[in-house]
C-alpha cells in the first residue's frame, strides 16, 4: 500500500480524519503563536528579505518560458482524470447506512386499549 491510499482511509475514517484534523490545527496555531511572540526578532530579518526580494533581476526568456511549459504539464497532470480510481476507497469502512424508519407506536408504551363496541 502506498502513502496515498493510508493516508485516504485514514482521512475517511471518523476518528483518524478527526486526529488529522486536529494536528493540522494545532500545527497552525503554534506557528501563529510562535511568530506572535518573536515578531520584534523577526522584523530585521524580514527588512533583508524585502530588500532582497526586491534587488532586480535580470531573468531570460527562454527561461520564463521553460518554467511557464513546466508548471502548465504539471497543472495538466494535476487535473486529468485517474484511470484507476477505486470507489470503494471513499467509502467509510465503519460507515452505517441510514435507513430511514417509521415509528407507528412507542415501545416503551402500553397499548391503548380500544374500546368495545356498544351493545
Amino acid at each position: 500500500m502506498d502513502a496515498r491510499t493510508v493516508l485516504r482511509r485514514a482521512w475517511n475514517d471518523s476518528v483518524w480524519s478527526k486526529v488529522i484534523a486536529a494536528a493540522i490545527t494545532a500545527s497552525l496555531a503554534g506557528t501563529a503563536s510562535l511568530l506572535a511572540t518573536s515578531w520584534e526578532s523577526l522584523e530585521a530579518s524580514r527588512h533583508q528579505l524585502l530588500r532582497l526580494v526586491e534587488a532586480p533581476v535580470t531573468l531570460p526568456a527562454w527561461s520564463l518560458a521553460a518554467l511557464a511549459l513546466a508548471m502548465s504539464g504539471l497543472v495538466l497532470l494535476s487535473c486529468r482524470k485517474r484511470r484507476n480510481t477505486n470507489a470503494a476507497d471513499d467509502i467509510q469502512p465503519n460507515a452505517v447506512p441510514i435507513v430511514e424508519a417509521r415509528l407507528f407506536a412507542c415501545p416503551l408504551e402500553p397499548p391503548t386499549p380500544t374500546p368495545s363496541p356498544a351493545p
